[in-house]
């Protein structure tokens, strides 16, 4: 499936970018919870505007790549958005979440 979206992480430098863009968000990955995790401003240092419902992060170190899909949006009392949480499709377990700031 052809993405509009494409993440690239760098372990190393604990940041990532989109395709064609130099600019860098800070991107967190926890291994023993295999989650991705960043703050909404962090998607916009990206170069990203707007998070679409399914889009790939692929490792610069490993060149390895997986597809997230929105599962859930998670909302206060006010309901006011507090964060979206995106899975991997290949039921590896693995999440990104996006924190809204």
């Amino acid at each position: 499936m052809a993405l509009n979206l494409q993440i690239i992480y760098n372990h190393f430098e604990k940041s990532a970018f989109i395709k064609n863009s130099l600019t860098k968000g800070c991107l967190h990955y926890d291994k023993n919870d295999k989650t991705f995790s960043c703050d909404m401003s962090d998607t916009s240092c990206m170069g990203i505007k707007n998070i679409p419902p399914i889009f790939d992060v692929m490792v610069k170190e490993s060149g390895n790549t997986k597809t997230f899909v929105i599962s859930q949006t998670k909302r206060d009392e006010e309901c006011e958005i507090q964060y979206w949480m995106f899975k991997a499709d290949d039921n590896s377990g693995i999440k990104f979440i996006i924190f809204n700031d």
